[in-house]
């Protein structure tokens, strides 16, 4: 019973919020190409100009508060931290337009998120970006409706509860977020 009622908590207050706001500076760090690593502020800047824009991708980065900022290209960076979210950026070519990748599930077999996807990506369309899988950002797989079930249950063996929510239809592909919330939780 204390499952059920936790299990719709999580369920009934998830807040559709992404965390790639690219119009604020946040407190991060950057690893450029050669694995360095940079902290200060981070602000992302997305291309919105469909095909001509295609490498435009990068982060304004300050080393302080107060600091004059920079721009980045992403091909320069290896992965970057905003807040507590992580992003690595990937070198696959389905993903190759906005190669910016959220790390949602840091298991042997990664879960990743584009948010940006809907900005130019070339794999499917979707209004709230696509799950992703692999064992690295370079070798990706997409999470759809029909492989759910096979992908999820073989990434979250060890835990036997998200397996069985994932098996009986608690968690289907609309609540991934919260099948990762409960993931980390359990």
């Amino acid at each position: 019973m204390r499952s059920f009622l936790f299990l719709f908590c999580i369920l009934s207050v998830t807040v559709i919020t992404k965390a790639q706001q690219v119009d604020k500076f946040k407190a991060g760090a950057y690893a450029d190409s050669l694995g360095n690593r940079h902290p200060g502020f981070i602000k992302l800047k997305i291309p919105q100009g469909g095909i001509f824009n295609i490498g435009h991708t990068y982060i304004t980065y300050k080393e302080t508060a107060t600091a004059f900022e920079h721009d980045i290209n992403i091909g320069a960076i290896k992965n970057f931290t905003m807040g507590v979210d992580s992003f690595v950026v990937s070198r696959n070519n389905n993903v190759s337009k906005v190669p910016i990748l959220e790390v949602l599930l840091n298991t042997p077999v990664k879960i990743y998120h584009s948010a940006f996807y809907d900005r130019g990506n070339i794999l499917l369309h979707t209004s709230d970006g696509i799950y992703l899988f692999g064992p690295d950002p370079d070798n990706l797989g997409l999470i759809t409706r029909k492989n759910f079930k096979e992908v999820l249950s073989h990434i979250m063996e060890a835990k036997p509860n998200a397996v069985a929510n994932i098996q009986n239809g608690t968690f289907t592909y609309f609540y991934m977020d919260d099948l990762i919330k409960y993931y980390k939780v359990r």
